[in-house]
């Protein structure tokens, strides 16, 4: 009820800031490239870049703010993750997210399934990553 097919709705604005970037990948990703910053200094990015899936984890974030009133149902995956360019500290991320499909759920007829083309960009507007996220979303009465 709140969405149309190829409506796109653009939100957020995350700085990534390294000491995140270095405790999420010592935790999650401890590529030498993730976890020290002079290390990554001879890498082919020749700094410091996030791990991809720090990125995931902001623009899910970022879309859980940008739609506070949705009850999700869960979501059954993401498809296509890419990591089209490195992010690095300072970069602000923001999101460009498009209605790709939607139906009712004949199983449950309390839920809709809802899937989004999504666009993760700098503050540039360099597309940093991009992905195909699926939720199950709670209909209005």
């Amino acid at each position: 009820e709140d969405f149309a097919l190829d409506q796109v709705f653009e939100y957020g604005a995350h700085e990534m800031k390294e000491g995140d970037m270095l405790r999420f990948a010592r935790e999650f990703d401890p590529a030498p490239f993730h976890v020290s910053v002079e290390t990554a200094k001879a890498s082919p990015f020749g700094r410091l870049i996030a791990s991809g899936p720090h990125v995931c984890a902001v623009w899910r974030h970022m879309s859980h703010d940008a739609f506070p009133h949705l009850r999700s149902g869960g979501s059954p995956g993401w498809d296509e993750v890419r990591w089209k360019a490195p992010v690095f500290p300072s970069d602000v991320l923001s999101s460009r997210t498009m209605v790709a499909a939607m139906r009712p759920l004949k199983s449950r007829p309390n839920h809709g399934f809802i899937t989004w083309s999504q666009e993760s960009r700098d503050q540039n507007g360099q597309v940093k990553m991009t992905h195909s996220a699926m939720f199950l979303i709670e209909r209005r009465e």
